[in-house]
């Protein structure tokens, strides 16, 4: 496994912050997405969209 940081949502992640576009008070494990939900937005939104909510990735892994 060769685990690297995502620096495109990085930089989503900073921009929603300086934005305050966040929720202090909500946990995110509480609040995760079920599989049609994830689904559903990669057909709307791409791969590219979706991987913005991911901080790090497998190098080795699938391209999916």
């Amino acid at each position: 496994m060769a685990i690297h940081l995502n620096q495109e949502a990085v930089e989503h992640a900073q921009n929603l912050i300086k934005g305050r576009q966040y929720e202090r008070e909500s946990g995110w494990s509480e609040a995760q997405p079920s599989a049609e939900v994830e689904n559903n937005f990669i057909d709307e939104n791409g791969w590219e969209a979706f991987a913005k909510w991911h901080l790090a990735y497998d190098t080795e892994a699938s391209e999916e």
